[in-house]
């Protein structure tokens, strides 16, 4: 195993908070969809109509099937290529075009000539020199002033240029105005709806992002056991997690341990309450062919430890093995008798009966689980081991 912490550490951690990801993953998104409920408003738009009929002073005329003499229609002429070109030349230069169209400065040449040839008309008046041009606009309200003061002169500009159009087929171009007339009706065109589907993403993204660095900071700087290989390199301790059978590899350790340090006291420690694993524990002892004793000094365990052939020390020693000054005599008093003694405390701390215990033992097994366990409270008790005891060896069991 590395002594840093894993990717698959942090994946189980992640797994484990997926209802807090969850939490604030909705939030956000909710966070960031409600407040454009309340901007969806009506779009107002102005239609914006204005009219201007000239009658030419001089007028080609030709001849039609039945030889009568009529006036040739000039349209044709209004709308060529080159007029148009010049035309869009002259309002660009003129005019804010795109306060009147939208995208106007963005179009094409081409595109110009053809919203002119859709947007302003030519009506010819029956044989006559006389035409109507018109021209329809619909644009927002902020922009409606602008569009309703200038449409009149699109109008004039056109004519003009539509007058000098048809040179070719009079000298005289001139014309004169016989009528202008411009109105403006104010237009709803419904609710404007947004696309909350891109918020709830980008909320939900973010969301996501935020609980992810929060346990991050979690992961390496809070205050309970989130990765074991980070805990073990930060105090330089054994480990023991991964086993089929923990309690078993933790005896296995344990007996090492005595061994090398020929002491016969274990102690058993937990800061999260492991009575179930004290069980294991004992019945894994009890197929030792070794004579073992047992004493529980935190009151919680309530198994029937003598079916597990391990002999549960009388309440006199247990009540001994709690006063300072006395407990390394306890355990002189039943040394003899047994060749180990399991006692089950509370992690050591610098209580004088905690140091006597700790300094007794070949081996102090803290029994411990990811998520649960504090890391400045084991890391006090693991320092107060070393300090005051070199040789008494100190195993993280990490129950799953």
């Amino acid at each position: 195993m590395t002594d840093n912490y894993t990717i698959g550490e942090i994946m189980k951690y992640y797994l484990k908070k997926w209802i807090g990801m969850l939490v604030s993953i909705v939030a956000c998104a909710v966070l960031l969809v409600v407040p454009q409920t309340a901007k969806n408003v009506n779009i107002q738009m102005q239609d914006i109509q204005s009219n201007l009929m000239i009658s030419f002073n001089q007028h080609a005329t030709v001849n039609d099937v039945d030889g009568a003499l009529k006036h040739y229609d000039y349209r044709e002429l209004f709308y060529r290529s080159t007029m148009l070109s010049e035309y869009c030349t002259l309002i660009s230069e003129k005019y804010e075009m795109s306060r009147i169209v939208s995208g106007w400065d963005s179009m094409g040449g081409q595109a110009q000539l053809l919203w002119v040839q859709e947007t302003i008309l030519a009506v010819a008046v029956n044989n006559a020199p006389v035409y109507e041009f018109n021209v329809q606009l619909r644009v927002p309200q902020d922009s409606s002033e602008y569009a309703l003061e200038n449409a009149p002169r699109l109008l004039e500009d056109f004519a003009a240029q539509a007058a000098k159009s048809t040179s070719a087929m009079s000298a005289d171009t001139s014309y004169k105005v016989l009528g202008q007339e411009s109105q403006t009706t104010a237009v709803t065109l419904g609710t404007k709806v947004r696309s909350y589907l891109k918020y709830a993403l980008v909320g939900a993204m973010l969301g996501f992002l935020i609980a992810a660095f929060a346990y991050a900071l979690l992961f390496v700087a809070g205050r309970r056991v989130e990765s074991i290989h980070w805990f073990r390199k930060m105090n330089r301790t054994e480990i023991l997690h991964g086993a089929d059978d923990p309690a078993y590899a933790a005896l296995c350790y344990a007996v090492n341990e005595a061994g090398k340090q020929n002491k016969k006291m274990i102690t058993l420690c937990s800061s999260i309450h492991s009575e179930k694993f004290v069980g294991g524990f004992l019945q894994s002892a009890a197929k030792l062919e070794a004579r073992v004793a047992f004493a529980d000094l935190t009151g919680r365990v309530e198994l029937p430890v003598d079916t597990f052939g391990v002999t549960l020390l009388p309440a006199e020693i247990s009540s001994l093995l709690k006063t300072p000054g006395q407990a390394t005599t306890a355990i002189d008093q039943v040394a003899a008798d047994f060749d180990y003694v399991v006692i089950y405390t509370e992690i050591p701390t610098r209580e004088p009966v905690s140091v006597e215990l700790a300094g007794s033992s070949a081996v102090v097994l803290f029994v411990e689980r990811i998520g649960k366990s504090m890391k400045k409270h084991l890391e006090d008790s693991v320092e107060m081991i070393r300090i005051s005891f070199l040789d008494t060896a100190i195993c993280f069991v990490w129950d799953k």
